[in-house]
């Protein structure tokens, strides 16, 4: 078992070093055949320029600190859901239309097993994600809490089930722990997290801060 740093506001900070991106999308109901590439880019540029915007006043100022991608949401005329299928150029000519169709009959068959291709399509949205590039990984290669607090040992008892019953644990933090493995029954204790380890386990921390929890 490995119990990652922060355990209890893991996906928060998931969110808080996922890359930045804006998802704009604006509804676009076209048969595809009537659609010229110039209606796609008059459609779709102001999504782009808004993405592009909003980067910036973030603090993507260089344009190639900056991204955006353009996708339709397409599908056979008279059905009720559709696939959303990337842009391959932007602004779009010609063949980046014809790819859309090649890519979204693909995507079809992925997603439901056949394709249609003698059936007329329709454009249902246009969506552009916007992505700022960061100057490097926003991810740190090790977590580990400022102050975090470090146990000057101590017991209390706790119940480990009918098979085990009351037992005198040791009640320890995380930076208590190192990579030589430490016999259960054990208490880790951290602002947002409790690990439990129980008899016949042992805890031990790598090099990454995080807890891994293993039968003995």
């Amino acid at each position: 078992i490995l119990a990652p740093p922060f355990a209890g506001v893991f996906s928060a900070l998931g969110l808080l070093f996922a890359d930045l991106e804006h998802h704009l999308v604006r509804a676009f109901y076209r048969r595809m055949s009537d659609t010229t590439p110039a209606d796609l880019n008059a459609a779709a540029q102001p999504l782009v320029d808004e993405a592009h915007r909003l980067l910036a006043a973030e603090g993507f100022t260089d344009p190639g600190q900056r991204g955006a991608v353009v996708e339709a949401s397409l599908q056979y005329f008279g059905q009720t859901s559709a696939l959303p299928v990337r842009c391959r150029t932007f602004p779009a000519d010609a063949a980046a239309m014809a790819a859309l169709a090649d890519d979204f009959a693909d995507s079809h068959l992925r997603e439901f097993g056949y394709r249609s291709d003698g059936e007329a399509l329709q454009i249902v949205a246009l969506k552009v994600i916007g992505h700022g590039v960061p100057d490097g990984p926003r991810v740190p290669e090790r977590l580990v809490r400022a102050h975090e607090w470090v146990s000057g040992g101590g017991e209390r008892q706790a119940f480990f089930g009918p098979g085990h019953g009351w037992r005198p644990a040791s009640v320890l933090s995380r930076a208590s722990l190192c990579e030589e493995p430490r016999e259960g029954p054990l208490v880790v204790e951290e602002y947002d997290t409790t690990i439990v380890v129980p008899p016949s386990w042992r805890a031990s921390r790598d090099g990454w801060n995080n807890v891994l929890v293993d039968r003995i």
